[in-house]
C-alpha cells in the first residue's frame, strides 16, 4: 500500500504517483509551512492512543516478543514530556524562535532556522516502528518526508503514520510512505531525485549503494552500523538493574545500534568480574 496526501492507494499506483511527487512537493513547500507545536501535539496525541491500546490488535497479530512492552516504550518516547525533551536537547531550547542579532561589522540581521526542504528515508526492517520514528523527526523539523518502507515492514508503520493523518489532517502533503522494493532502482532514484536529504538506516553496504544512487548536492544522513555497550560502575538497585540488563540484551537479540552488545565493568577486582559473569 502507498499513502500520499492522507489517502491509501494500491501499489500498482506508484508510477503515476511518483510523475506528480515533484510538483505536489513544490506546492506544498511554496504555501504551508509545519509549525513543529502541530507535530508535538500530534505526535502526544498518538502517544496516547498508543497508551490506550488502540494499536494492540496490530501489535499482537505481529506475535512479537515482548509486544506489550515495547508498545508502553513507545507511547513514553511519544508522551508530551518525551518530544520536548528531545527537541531541546538535540536542538537547543528556542531552536525555532526568530533571533535578532547585531554582527560587530555590519547592520543587524535576523536568524530563522528552516527545514531543509524534503527527506528521502531509507528504513532498517530490524525493528517495528523504525521508519515511523524517522519520518516522525523529519515532521518535528518541518520537513516533508518520504518513506520507502523495509521489505520486512509488517503493516504498523503505515497505521501509525495513518493515525497521525487523522489525527492532524494538515500534515497529509508533509508525508508520502511507499511499500517499494529495494530491487526497484528507478522508483528509489527518483525518490531521491526530489530530495534535499536521504535518511538512511542500514548496513555498510546499504549507505554505499545509497551514495551511488544520491544526486549531487543531497545530503546523506546516515545511521549506519554501531556497536552499543553497557557500563557499569556501581548500582543502586543491583538485582533490577542486572535483570533490566538481561532482559535488554534478551529483547533486542543484540541485533539494534543501540543494542547491548559489549559490557564494560568499572573495577580492579578480578573476583567481581567473575561474580558478574556468574
Amino acid at each position: 500500500m502507498i499513502l500520499a496526501n492522507g489517502k491509501l492507494y494500491d501499489t500498482k499506483e506508484q508510477a503515476f504517483l511518483l510523475e506528480h511527487l515533484e510538483e505536489e512537493i513544490n506546492t506544498v513547500r511554496a504555501s504551508k509551512r509545519l509549525a513543529p507545536e502541530t507535530v508535538v501535539d500530534a505526535l502526544a496525541e498518538l502517544g496516547r492512543r498508543v497508551a490506550e491500546g488502540a494499536f494492540d490488535g496490530l501489535i499482537a497479530g505481529l506475535e512479537l516478543d515482548g509486544g506489550k512492552e515495547l508498545a508502553q516504550e513507545a507511547a513514553r518516547l511519544l508522551s508530551r514530556e518525551s518530544i520536548l525533551y528531545k527537541l531541546e536537547s538535540e536542538l537547543g531550547v528556542g531552536f525555532f524562535q526568530e533571533k535578532r542579532t547585531c554582527p560587530p561589522v555590519g547592520r543587524p540581521v535576523t536568524i530563522r532556522p528552516e527545514p531543509l526542504g524534503t527527506l528521502f528515508h531509507i528504513a532498517a526492517g530490524n525493528a517495528d516502528g523504525l521508519p515511523a520514528f524517522s519520518v516522525a523527526e523529519g515532521l518535528l523539523t518541518g520537513n516533508v518526508n518520504i518513506l520507502k518502507l523495509p521489505q520486512a515492514d509488517n503493516g504498523v508503520s503505515i497505521a501509525v503514520l495513518q493515525e497521525l493523518v487523522r489525527i492532524a489532517p494538515e500534515l497529509s502533503g508533509f508525508l508520502y510512505v511507499f511499500d517499494t522494493p529495494s530491487s526497484d532502482l528507478a522508483a528509489m532514484k527518483r525518490m531521491a531525485e526530489v530530495s534535499d536529504g536521504i535518511v538512511i538506516w542500514g548496513s555498510g553496504e546499504a549507505i554505499t549503494a545509497v551514495r551511488r544512487l544520491a544526486p549531487a548536492g543531497v545530503k546523506l544522513i546516515e545511521w549506519g552500523e554501531k556497536l552499543g555497550f553497557a557500563y557499569i560502575a556501581g548500582y543502586e538497585d543491583k538485582a533490577s538493574e542486572l535483570r533490566a540488563l538481561a532482559e535488554h540484551i534478551i529483547r533486542t537479540k543484540q541485533l539494534l545500534c543501540s543494542s547491548c552488545q559489549t559490557i564494560f565493568l568499572d573495577t580492579e577486582n578480578m573476583d567481581e568480574v567473575r561474580r558478574f559473569c556468574a
